[in-house]
């Protein structure tokens, strides 16, 4: 009966245990799935239908009915797509092309974006709407960004349409990638539809491995070290500054080891299967600036970022209509969520139209932000707001630099254009405001890196410094990408208690007043008799991330050519290893949530 019972449990959504590539339900029904596969794999049409099916299957067991969404995701943008290939009319194009777009994005807003949108307008105009409690479906903002570059790809004419509603359904729903990128770019998947499934011994085992690494990342690694994380992250206040230094480095290689160890087993799943999606990380905590951090970690989320949004925004060459709108649509919130009086508002507002208006009639675009500036200054004037105080500053300084040096005008409007995408980036993450301001302080790094390519030599000493100063930052940022708010309970004189609630944004300077402020080396060695497996797990964690890619190409070439039966072997330990390590509970994948 027990048996008949899991069995049962393998084809029903449990929300409490969505299906993931390291659990043991997703080793069976993967291990039939391959058996079936590999026995129809010369039958296209059979073998499209069948891939297509186990995917819906996939999603379902991972986020339950929320897969009607991702059925009506797929039906609009091949229905809109066909017909955008079927025009040479300039106006319906653009028409096809919106209808394809904007029902994605529209769901994406309700699902991800609702309680944000309501928690913060409540706020600016002191009202009590009732914040809604929305389920985020698994992967949406993965799937909806990977629909968007397939009808953008077609309206720039950059790709053939999918043949067939099965092809195009096998693109965008293909299980390996459909939860957590990568994000696959059509133009790359759909003509290895067209190709006869070459698969061979060595494609398979390289997959295999890319399995294996994965499986050790994430179900042995990430996961093991999370478990302290967790830990210091609710209560930063309650231990020490070595204790919490330790949780700022566990968490940097967290969700290092959870994201890229996701990508690695899709990766490899994909290349099993005789399918290429691409490369997703590249030891990006070997950057020496945090423009070449971009190019490793995430890549084709970074990728997506440039050719569907910075480039758009005018990249390194203008200054587009969305850039300078977006400009005093910021300082207006900032202004709002800050201070948001009436006659501060208007005053913003006010402001802002005549530096966009002044723009339009053939001024220098700094003028409009030197318009903007003096905006910030007037609502400085009648309410103090230390946002708009620090957009004032930043406003004044570009508006000397343009004066200074005019040359460097494209350069400030480029820096622009490089932070509202990061803006935009960070807000992709995550309805937060410190999702914002982790990508915001990235976007102003790219924007420094630039100019510190043009000033500092490059040679051994500098490199060591930026890479020094690069992983800083980085794991820096990670806190604000981590936190949340926590309570903290007070016992008052009279022996009642109080609670105070200290928010996500604040957290981060919380721990680093500990770091600072509570921080003994000596306390290592207790930290050592306690949590020696841990301190091993993060070393080596770190340590396999510096090692040359020669040498992993070296040791996956070894494992591809040993015999059989040592795969096996290796196989079964890594699954050894990650029930010894595994906690109680099911560890969803981080990025499951964006």
């Amino acid at each position: 009966m027990d048996f008949l019972e899991n069995l049962a449990s393998l084809f029903v959504y449990n929300p409490d245990e969505p299906l993931i590539f390291s659990s043991g339900s997703f080793l069976v029904l993967f291990l039939a799935f391959i058996i079936i596969y590999a026995g129809i794999k010369e039958r296209k049409v059979l073998t499209s239908v069948f891939v297509v099916a186990f995917s819906l299957f996939f999603y379902y067991k991972s986020s339950g009915l929320h897969v009607i969404l991702l059925v009506a995701t797929t039906l609009l943008t091949y229905f809109f797509g066909y017909l955008l290939s079927k025009t040479e009319n300039e106006s319906l194009r653009k028409m096809c092309l919106a209808l394809g777009i904007v029902p994605g994005l529209g769901a994406l807003a309700y699902f991800k974006y609702t309680k944000f949108f309501i928690t913060n307008l409540n706020q600016i105009i002191e009202a009590n709407f009732p914040i809604l409690e929305i389920a985020l479906p698994v992967g949406i903002s993965f799937y909806t960004f990977q629909s968007i570059s397939y009808m953008i790809d077609l309206y720039r004419r950059k790709v053939d349409p999918a043949d067939n509603i099965l092809d195009f359904a096998f693109y965008l729903v293909f299980f390996p990638q459909l939860v957590a990128g990568p994000i696959v770019k059509a133009n790359h998947f759909l003509p290895q539809l067209k190709q006869e499934r070459n698969i061979t011994s060595e494609s398979v085992y390289q997959g295999l491995w890319m399995i294996i690494i994965g499986l050790v990342k994430k179900g042995v690694i990430a996961d093991y070290i999370a478990q302290y994380n967790d830990l210091i992250f609710a209560a930063p206040q309650n231990y020490n500054g070595f204790e919490n230094l330790m949780a700022v480095f566990g968490y940097a290689l967290q969700i290092f080891c959870d994201f890229s160890g996701y990508s690695d087993m899709a990766i490899g799943i994909g290349r099993v299967m005789g399918y290429d999606l691409g490369i997703n990380f590249n030891s990006p905590y070997k950057s020496t600036s945090v423009t070449e951090f971009w190019k490793r970690w995430h890549i084709s989320l970074s990728t997506w970022l440039k050719e569907y949004l910075y480039i758009p925004l005018g990249g390194n060459r203008t200054f587009s209509a969305f850039s300078l709108y977006s400009i005093p649509v910021i300082l207006l919130l900032a202004v709002a969520i800050e201070n948001g009086t009436p006659i501060n508002i208007l005053i913003a507002i006010g402001i802002s139209a005549l530096g966009i208006t002044a723009y339009y009639t053939g001024r220098n675009v700094f003028v409009c932000l030197t318009l903007l500036a003096a905006t910030v200054m007037s609502v400085l004037w009648f309410n103090t707001c230390i946002v708009a105080a620090i957009m004032l500053i930043v406003g004044i300084a570009l508006w000397l630099i343009a004066l200074a040096v005019p040359s460097a005008v494209r350069q400030i409007q480029t820096d622009i254009n490089l932070l509202l995408t990061m803006l935009i980036g960070g807000l992709w993450h995550g309805a937060s405001w410190k999702f914002v301001f982790w990508g915001g302080v990235h976007g102003v790094a790219l924007g420094i890196d630039k100019l510190i390519k043009k000033v500092l030599p490059q040679n051994r000493v500098t490199n060591t410094v930026m890479w020094f100063f690069t992983f800083a930052l980085v794991v820096f940022l990670w806190m604000f990408f981590r936190a949340n708010d926590i309570t903290i309970e007070n016992v008052l004189d009279d022996g009642t208690t109080s609670t105070t609630v200290i928010g996500s944004f604040q957290v981060p300077f919380l721990m680093l007043s500990q770091i600072f402020g509570n921080f003994d080396l000596g306390y290592f060695v207790h930290f050592w008799d306690a949590r020696y497996i841990w301190v091993i797990m993060v070393v080596l964690g770190f340590a396999f991330h510096a090692v040359p890619e020669s040498f992993s190409i070296k040791t996956r070439d070894i494992f591809v050519k040993s015999p059989f039966i040592l795969k096996i072997i290796i196989l079964l330990i890594v699954c050894q290893l990650v029930i010894q390590f595994k906690n109680e509970t099911v560890q969803p994948f981080i990025y499951f949530d964006f």
